[in-house]
């Protein structure tokens, strides 16, 4: 087509020197106006030509559209892309590297849908911990938690023509860059907490980026690089965390004291049961329950006293005084 269009525009800029000449293989003819509009014509020609001529910077990648269809892809340099006809759309060549979703200051941190103009972040759903994995009882974050999670992507443009007809234009392509890190996390995370999936972070990184330089062939761009950013959690969320950590250990430690003090009871009762059996002064049954209690010899004597003082009648004598004093039964008195 441009070829054609070529030949078309030689053949007008050569009727218009003719005209301008008024010679054409040595025949001479002259009609009023002929060379003005011969003049004309050339100029016409001239500018059209002007007009079809552009350039391609060293960091751009462009793209030749025929009636706004693309055809083919364009490099750096002079192009030849007659108006009218066709049209050149250029990008930039240079890597894209985009936390997604991209431009953080449009990013809304608040609660809901996003306002118009603004990105909801990456919120990630993190799973239970694992019962049977005790290496991080003790990490406030190994918890199930919603946490925000940001992928960096590094990428370019390799062919603009597949490119536009694929994705469209950048922010397109940064959204479906987002949406397959999304569903990628959702699988990943899902049955870990932030605190055990901090710890193969690089490995989910690795993951990431094969998954992406996969699903994002013969889309017109080439994953060069992806990984997953620590995890940041906020102010407010750190400290909701950590106040929750430390009143669990606070009633842990409870329970421990209280759990202690039990044990020492029991640990007394049981000391004290095994005195009273080796010192004899307790009897047991055959399940080794004690069933009787026996005094120690000043315990009995003292016990054999009083019974036969209650049995002594007559007066007793306190210093210089004597006192009357009835020991024994009421009758006796």
């Amino acid at each position: 087509m441009r070829l054609t269009i070529s030949i078309v525009l030689g053949i007008l800029a050569t009727i218009g020197v003719l005209l301008m000449v008024g010679e054409v293989f040595g025949f001479i003819f002259n009609f009023p106006g002929m060379k003005i509009a011969g003049g004309t014509l050339l100029g016409l020609v001239g500018a059209y030509l002007v007009f079809s001529f552009g350039t391609i910077e060293a960091e751009e990648v462009g793209v030749l559209l025929l009636f706004r269809r693309p055809i083919q892809d364009l490099g750096s340099g002079l192009y030849f892309a007659p108006p009218g006809i066709f049209s050149v759309r250029k990008e930039l060549g240079t890597i894209f590297q985009d936390e997604l979703p991209a431009d953080p200051e449009f990013v809304y941190q608040g609660d809901g849908n996003a306002p118009k103009g603004m990105f909801s972040p990456i919120r990630v759903k993190f799973g239970q911990p694992d019962p049977l994995d005790l290496t991080l009882k003790d990490d406030p974050y190994n918890v199930a938690m919603v946490v925000e999670v940001t992928p960096v992507v590094s990428w370019h443009i390799a062919s603009l023509v597949k490119f536009l007809m694929v994705l469209r234009d950048v922010e397109n392509c940064r959204k479906i860059l987002s949406d397959k890190s999304v569903e990628m996390f959702g699988n990943e995370f899902a049955n870990v907490t932030p605190a055990k999936a901090t710890l193969t972070l690089g490995a989910t990184s690795q993951r990431l980026e094969t998954k992406l330089r996969s699903e994002m062939q013969n889309t017109g761009i080439d994953v060069d690089d992806a990984y997953v950013k620590p995890f940041q959690f906020s102010h407010e969320l750190n400290k909701a965390v950590v106040g929750v950590s430390t009143a669990q250990q606070n009633a842990l430690s409870v329970v421990h004291e209280a759990d202690g003090k039990a044990k020492a009871v029991i640990l007394g009762a049981d000391a004290e049961k095994g005195r009273l059996l080796k010192t004899g002064l307790a009897r047991a049954n055959a399940t080794g329950d004690i069933t009787e209690l026996i005094p120690d010899a000043t315990t009995q004597a003292q016990t054999d006293a009083l019974k036969k003082l209650s049995e002594i009648k007559g007066t007793l004598v306190l210093g210089e005084a004597t006192t009357m004093l009835g020991i024994g039964n009421k009758e006796d008195k």
